[in-house]
């Protein structure tokens, strides 16, 4: 068993088709302007119309100018749980990222290295969003997956739902959100 405690807050963001607007808009409300050294958050964007976006932020102490609720997380091994997961598709090979080969395989692989196992995704749902910065861009190729597991590893299971699962979390991706029991 692992329980953790953590605090969420939950804020709306002008809606852009280019992520990195969105994180420098998360990172703006964070920071409050300030420099800061590292991200140490996490957070989760659902597009509510073409005007905002709703970010969920999670950290395990965020700043008081979010109001953030506290709230406990119990990860008990042999739990079956639901939950929604935006996951970047992608692998890294010789320095290179390429998409994924079976989105499904992929998914389990990921999901069982952070404790899951039992795995069902009853959904997936992909996006190519682009990313672009002064002279760089990529694109992500984001999967937004509704999945029901089993625990195999509280410790492991905990970890990612507080620092998040895969690559590109500073973009909105990795954030789990857990589903009531």
């Amino acid at each position: 068993m692992n329980q953790i405690c953590y605090q969420e807050a939950l804020f709306t963001v002008k809606t852009c088709q280019n992520r990195y607007d969105i994180h420098k808009q998360v990172m703006d409300a964070y920071a409050m302007g300030a420099p800061f050294d590292e991200r140490t958050f996490i957070y989760d964007v659902r597009v509510i119309n073409e005007e905002y976006s709703a970010i969920t932020i999670r950290e395990p102490k965020l700043p008081v100018h979010f109001n953030p609720a506290s709230k406990t997380e119990t990860f008990i091994e042999g739990d079956k749980r639901e939950f929604v997961l935006a996951i970047n598709l992608v692998r890294r090979s010789e320095g290179k990222t390429k998409p994924v080969g079976c989105i499904e395989t992929f998914l389990q692989e990921r999901l069982q290295a952070t404790g899951w196992d039992e795995i069902q995704i009853a959904d997936c749902i992909t996006h190519l969003i682009p990313v672009k910065k002064r002279n760089h861009s990529l694109n992500l190729f984001i999967g937004k997956v509704t999945v029901s597991a089993t625990i195999t590893d509280p410790d492991k299971v905990a970890k990612g739902f507080i620092h998040g699962i895969g690559r590109a979390k500073g973009f909105g991706v990795g954030t789990m959100m857990l589903k009531a029991k």
